[in-house]
């Protein structure tokens, strides 16, 4: 988990403005301390469950967005909300990485279960089969352009007013206000089906995400269907399990 974390973050690092930044000095980074949020989650059980999958909690986790019944009958968070900036001080002093840096995935497939599922499509085709599906449809391709906005604003404002400013100094602000799910900026292209799956676990407002799901009750490997809304939080109040 922290290696993929550490590559997410990395994989958006050329998305900021065309202006390159000044070469950072070592005191510049120290100073980038990141305001964040606090963290929700409390229950040790979903902690645990988060670790067992994860290897880790992530240090940017500000909630449990979905959860999910596996296939031994246990409830487990299945999609967490990430706070789009990552502390990464540890990194830093060992890999000379920066001391904060982007990380624009809010919503993370937390599920090793899941993730494995949605693997299994992607291996078996499905990206390019729903790039096609998309981009026949202009409806489809005009509602995944809307998602997508409304992904980076979710993101945008999950950033407290400090934070902003730590990404408008750092050129960051492409990555984290402009692009969409899993950074994409064609709303025509795909990409990544575990990050519209994630997303679509935790609005119920992602299509791509929403095929994934047919595909796999489809296939019957035990994918258990969405009862209500996702899960509560002190933002939006639904309530819900997957």
């Amino acid at each position: 988990m922290r290696r993929e974390m550490a590559d997410e973050s990395a994989a958006f690092l050329d998305l900021g403005d065309l202006m390159p930044a000044l070469p950072p000095r070592v005191e510049d980074e120290l100073s980038d301390v990141i305001e964040g949020i606090p963290c929700e989650v409390t229950d040790p059980l979903e902690l645990a469950a988060i670790i067992r999958n994860l290897g880790e909690v992530p240090s940017n986790l500000v909630r449990v967005a979905a959860m999910y019944t596996t296939r031994q009958n246990e409830v487990e968070p299945a999609v967490l909300v990430l706070y789009p900036l990552r502390d990464c001080m540890n990194d830093y002093k060992k890999n000379q990485r920066a001391a904060a840096e982007p990380f624009p995935t809010m919503y993370w497939l937390a599920s090793q279960e899941l993730h494995e599922r949605v693997s299994l499509l992607e291996g078996a085709g499905r990206v390019a089969a729903f790039t096609d599906r998309l981009v026949a449809s202009s409806d489809y391709l005009h509602a995944m352009t809307n998602m997508h906005a409304e992904y980076a604003a979710d993101r945008w404002a999950l950033l407290t007013p400090a934070d902003r400013s730590l990404v408008e100094k750092k050129r960051w602000v492409r990555a984290l206000r402009d692009v969409g799910i899993a950074g994409i900026r064609n709303p025509a292209s795909v990409k990544c089906l575990h990050t519209h799956y994630a997303h679509y676990l935790a609005t119920h407002n992602n299509l791509i995400g929403q095929w994934v799901h047919e595909e796999l009750e489809a296939a019957a490997i035990g994918m258990s269907r969405p009862t209500g809304e996702p899960r509560a939080n002190a933002s939006d109040g639904h309530t819900g399990d997957v």
